[in-house]
């Protein structure tokens, strides 16, 4: 509808991996980068893990596209719900090889003798999209792919890209033997507000935009980095109404009557002493629920201090009770009780709850139990956060904030739960708006370790 009238060749906001429009800010180049130099390096298997909607499938296509450019076999799936003697005939048709074995051993003899017939051939590399969904049978047959090499080549490597359910997913004890031959992983993360300004226009001069003066001003790109978190499908979705609106009022340029939610984000109105009053009073509100989020659930909170979601009534055996225990020298310690009836020792609850003190940053927290992954978000998003902590309605004690990265990033947990039964309950009664956020599941001792890796900081409650 609006092509010819802003003369663009392609609709430049479609949600489709195209690599012809790959961009390559927010350290997406240098991921793609990294990954070819990799597989030259013949390193087995390596691991790509982001958000939904943060452009692996996109990524994957480029990787895919320079590979074969460097003279590699490429073998893409799409999706991994197959069983493994499926897996391995798709690959096998992606040679072009017959089909038709009857055994998992004439498929892989079949293999072998393609590439030791072919010294020139610099190998396959298998590119496998939705990873987290591999099947446990699956998982292991690619670890045996790999097992196909020479003396001096790996004829089989293997990137997995996949949602942060992956790195549970690898974590899980029979999977040990797969996860110590990845040797390199990536996460891919969101766009900052100076990168979503970039990729918008990118993306309109790619399609044919011609004019100087940039479609999306710096004003107009931060309203939509704040309305989509950075995340590259929803500023795709959200960038084409604004395309469509400002063509149906035959703007040259984007404005701020383009945003389908331009009230909510460009102003407030008010009208006389009423809507002034309101103004100052939510203000007010606004001003105490910033010094201390839960000041408002003195309000609400039952004098038993039920710790669970917001739902009103008592949830027995399924809710969270902090209550005192009684320890040896007579005086009470709070112990933490989860869903599943499974307890922490007081003292081990002590310190998974109490080791993080409100505004002291630890670099590590206790080895022990699950979290769960409620969001990650640039921590300049305040919006975002209250509203998902709104959402759980839990209480400040169970929620921990981990930043780390440049920009500064969030990540909302709750725990600790005692089991993985605990965790997963709690998981399954979160509200469905946090669920669809990708809130998932992680170990303590995974934790700790991107607590190492990305030198994060733990605070207590929301910092």
């Amino acid at each position: 509808m609006y092509k010819t009238f802003y003369n663009l060749s392609f609709d430049p906001f479609r949600n489709t991996p195209d690599p012809s429009i790959f961009f390559e800010g927010g350290d997406r180049k240098a991921i793609a980068d990294a990954l070819l130099y990799v597989i030259e390096r013949s390193e087995g298997i390596t691991k790509v893990v982001g958000d939904v909607g943060s452009g692996k499938t996109t990524l994957l296509r480029m990787v895919a596209q320079r590979l074969m450019e460097l003279g590699y076999q490429v073998a893409y799936i799409p999706s991994p719900l197959l069983q493994p003697e499926d897996m391995l005939r798709f690959i096998l048709r992606e040679l072009g090889l017959p089909t038709d074995m009857a055994s998992k051993f004439e498929m892989y003899d079949l293999l072998y003798r393609y590439f030791t017939d072919r010294p020139s051939l610099k190998g396959l590399v298998i590119l496998i999209d939705e990873a987290h969904l591999i099947p446990r049978d699956t998982l292991e047959e690619i670890r045996l792919l790999t097992n196909l090499e020479s003396d001096n080549q790996k004829f089989v490597q293997v990137v997995l890209f996949g949602q942060q359910e992956l790195d549970t997913l690898l974590d899980l004890h029979e999977n040990r033997q797969l996860k110590s031959r990845i040797s390199h992983q990536f996460y891919l993360g969101r766009l900052n507000a100076e990168e979503v300004y970039q990729y918008l226009n990118y993306r309109m001069n790619s399609a044919g935009f011609g004019l100087s003066r940039p479609f999306f001003d710096r004003r107009i790109a931060a309203k939509i980095y704040r309305l989509t978190r950075g995340i590259p499908r929803e500023i795709n979705n959200l960038a084409d109404k604004v395309l469509l609106n400002a063509f149906m009022r035959k703007g040259q340029y984007a404005m701020s009557r383009d945003l389908p939610a331009y009230d909510e984000v460009g102003r407030i109105r008010t009208f006389g002493f009423v809507g002034v009053l309101f103004v100052l009073i939510g203000a007010a509100g606004y001003w105490v629920y910033e010094m201390d989020p839960y000041f408002f659930h003195l309000f609400t909170s039952s004098s038993r201090q039920i710790v669970g979601l917001a739902g009103g009534k008592d949830q027995g055996a399924s809710s969270q009770i902090r209550a005192p225990v009684s320890a040896p020298d007579g005086k009470s310690k709070v112990g933490t009780a989860t869903e599943a009836g499974q307890s922490l020792p007081p003292e081990k609850a002590s310190a998974s709850v109490s080791a993080v003190k409100a505004g002291r940053p630890v670099q590590r927290l206790p080895n022990t139990g699950y979290y769960i992954a409620l969001a990650t978000t640039p921590c300049e998003d305040r919006k975002f956060i209250r509203s998902v902590v709104k959402s759980i309605r839990t209480a400040s004690s169970r929620l921990l904030t981990m930043q780390y990265g440049a920009p500064l990033q969030c990540k909302l947990l709750m725990g600790p739960f005692a089991v993985y039964a605990a965790s997963k309950a709690m998981l399954a009664r979160l509200p469905s708006r946090v669920q669809r956020l990708g809130a998932y599941i992680i170990p303590a001792t995974k934790l700790n370790k991107i607590i190492d890796n990305r030198h994060a900081k733990v605070y207590r409650g929301i910092h």
